[in-house]
């Protein structure tokens, strides 16, 4: 996998740098964390609308974090508009908006698993995936149950490959830059603002953005950047991005 750096015209952000950025757009724009979770949810349902639709069986896994949250909320769109997924939810403590789209899930009629429940699907039916796990909190190494999904999802691909698509929401769960993806999705869709590290996907995992709203501000935030931030260390951190591109390149066409 090459790397192109012309093909980007917006920033990219770390793990850190995006938390950050959420949590700033949510204080300063007056919008709460559950609008923002349902826009983005709304947007994930409105492209991928007909392929959902297309599909016998809709699966949603969702981890106990906000990624989780997004999951919900798209299993309430989908729930809404006539397409019943089966949600799986990992056992944990949730923030409010989470537990806001998880219940209006339930109160529309949804039934929702234990994730541990998730099993690899063996029938002819087809099944899309949704992989809502992990987000950009996710942190090395993974844990029970989620190691153990996370490998049945590889399975169910492999095994069903015609019959199944996975799409990921704003990561794939338990991807580092550093190693080959746990698994590899058909479809990822970017959230808010572009990661750094999805950068380093397989080119053939199709991405779509969905801006829901964060607010465009790349060429104030530079300037005033570059009024407070030394020259020399912006240098350096873009030094660092470039070598760890080109260290990824060369795995890649290594492989």
């Amino acid at each position: 996998m090459e790397i192109k750096f012309f093909e980007y015209s917006e920033f990219l952000f770390n793990d850190e740098e995006s938390r950050d950025l959420d949590r700033k757009t949510i204080h300063y724009s007056g919008i709460s964390d559950s609008h923002f979770m349902g826009f983005a949810a709304l947007s994930i349902f409105q492209k991928y609308r007909k392929k959902f639709f297309s599909y016998d069986l809709i699966r949603i896994l969702c981890g106990n974090g906000n990624n989780g949250g997004d999951g919900l909320a798209l299993a309430f769109f989908l729930i809404q508009n006539g397409k019943v997924p089966t949600v799986y939810l990992k056992d944990g403590i949730m923030s409010g908006e989470s537990e806001f789209y998880k219940n209006a899930f339930l109160n529309s009629g949804g039934r929702i698993l234990p994730l541990e429940s998730f099993e690899v699907f063996s029938g002819k039916k087809s099944v899309f995936l949704v992989d809502a796990l992990l987000g950009t909190g996710f942190r090395f190494p993974l844990k029970s149950p989620l190691d153990v999904v996370i490998s049945k999802i590889k399975t169910n691909k492999q095994t069903n490959p015609e019959n199944s698509f996975i799409l990921s929401i704003d990561a794939v769960s338990g991807f580092n830059e550093d190693f080959a993806p746990p698994f590899e999705p058909d479809a990822l869709a970017e959230i808010g603002i572009k990661k750094w590290s999805n950068r380093f996907l397989p080119n053939k995992i199709k991405k779509s953005f969905h801006r829901i709203g964060f607010p465009i501000f790349q060429h104030s935030e530079t300037k005033k950047k570059n009024q407070t931030t030394p020259i020399r260390s912006q240098t350096n951190r873009f030094k660092i991005r470039f070598r760890r591109a080109k260290i990824r390149t060369f795995r890649f066409q290594n492989l």
